[in-house]
């Protein structure tokens, strides 16, 4: 039976949702939290985003503007070599050169403000601007364009607020790389990375904060929907709750599924002669004396700690466990009595102490929690022997000092279905506690 009872299915998973592990009193804030944590953290990512994509922009513009300076470079230097390949070659032998008004043309039509051109060794070959003069770079600052070939851009060189771009020209005919140093003011440059990345910037944001509104509208109506099934929830919950025993509840919520043993008190009670009456009266009178007598008796039970496991009809079984289980078992069994005292009929009352297993039984769509052993079926046994009124337990057990019983008997008797004879003591209430007795 034990090895059954430790192999029976698992928690049901309808009760498994309706009394939820742990219970919780709230829905999860789902909108708040969102609220409180995911919102600061997209706009903080976003501004690091948009922080990061114009300083990408700038980094990538950089490297277009000294490109374009560079291809500037050998669009002017092939023009003049078509034109003038006389003055050209003087111009990088270091000769004077009648290029120069050639060259200072380029520069305007390019956009280009100073350009210097030097020899590997650094000696000066040309140096012109179009509006003021023309500092010659020194020669460090081509030390990383000799050493990677690629140009490189700096700000504020050769001139305040100005660009410049140092690139390395390889002049076919010479067989020589000479130096080329060209300016442009930085304005233009910092305009064009500017509206490109505040163009970036404020679309990445519309899109970030129009997503940002789609989210919460829907979480909004997420938190709405799960607020109204929490509700339902919690109200199927506490409706079932009531079909169930305490020990059931808890054991539901903690997802025990094995047999566990408990030292207790049983108490079981039951109408006497019921049958009779329900045959006499009609099913509204007997529907009526059912409820009166599980009221009373289910009061009587909790109000001492005990827990109701199972209502039985015109029956009811309850245990109770831990220090003054015995006492309190008494006590209830005494406001039992007198709980039903204005009931047509009343019920009599069987005591025994033992140990009881608690277990889930059944799996699947039906099961079931309960206790069962020995002590439970002696207490069912005990119940029977007790007339009206009566409370039968076995002498064994040991009550404190209960003013209003009277120790009506003892004897030993055999009981149904157990081989040994057990000595019982039938207690009734006092005259003066119970007046219909």
């Amino acid at each position: 039976m034990l090895d059954f009872m430790k192999e029976s299915g698992t928690v049901d998973s309808f009760m498994k949702i309706v009394i939820p592990r742990p219970i919780q009193d709230k829905p999860y804030p789902l909108l708040r939290n969102f609220i409180l944590f995911v919102v600061p953290f997209v706009l903080i990512g976003g501004i690091g985003l948009t922080l990061s994509l114009k300083s990408r922009v700038g980094a990538n513009m950089e490297i277009f503007h000294a490109e374009h300076d560079q291809q500037s470079v050998y669009n002017i230097a092939s023009e003049l070599r078509k034109k003038h390949p006389e003055g050209w070659s003087k111009l990088f032998s270091g000769k004077s050169s009648k290029l120069e008004d050639e060259i200072v043309h380029e520069m305007e039509t390019r956009g280009i403000h100073c350009l210097s051109i030097q020899s590997i060794q650094g000696k000066p070959l040309f140096n012109r601007s179009i509006l003021d003069s023309c500092k010659l770079p020194e020669m460090k600052l081509f030390e990383d364009v000799l050493q990677t070939g690629l140009p490189q851009l700096y700000e504020d060189v050769v001139h305040q607020g100005y660009w410049s771009t140092f690139t390395v020209f390889y002049d076919t005919d010479s067989n020589k790389r000479f130096l080329f140093a060209v300016s442009r003011p930085s304005r233009r440059f910092e305009n064009t990375v500017s509206q490109i990345s505040t163009n970036d910037a404020v679309w990445f944001g519309v899109l970030l904060i129009l997503s940002t509104f789609i989210a919460y509208g829907l979480i909004h109506r997420a938190q709405r929907s799960l607020n109204v099934s929490f509700a339902s929830m919690v109200n199927a919950r506490e409706q079932l709750q009531r079909f169930l025993s305490k020990a059931a509840r808890a054991n539901v919520s903690e997802g025990q599924s094995s047999a566990i043993k408990h030292q207790a008190v049983v108490l079981f009670a039951d109408l006497r002669n019921f049958s009779g009456y329900a045959e006499t009266h009609s099913v509204e009178e007997t529907a009526d004396l059912i409820d009166r007598f599980v009221t009373a008796v289910t009061d009587a039970v909790e109000s001492h700690g005990g827990d109701v496991d199972k209502l039985l009809g015109d029956g009811m079984l309850a245990w109770f466990t831990g220090e003054g289980a015995t006492d309190n078992a008494m006590q209830a069994a005494i406001h039992c009595i007198e709980n039903c005292s204005d009931l047509p009929r009343r019920p009599g009352i069987g005591l025994f102490e033992g140990e009881v297993i608690a277990a889930t039984l059944g799996k699947g769509d039906r099961m079931d929690f309960t206790i069962l052993g020995r002590a439970v079926n002696l207490a069912s046994r005990l119940c029977s022997k007790s007339a009206e009124d009566e409370i039968t337990a076995s002498k064994s057990m040991r009550f404190g000092d209960f003013h209003q019983l009277d120790g009506i008997a003892t004897d030993t008797v055999s009981l149904k279905n157990h081989s040994q004879t057990i000595e019982i003591k039938k207690y009734s209430l006092k005259n003066e506690i119970n007046p219909l007795a």
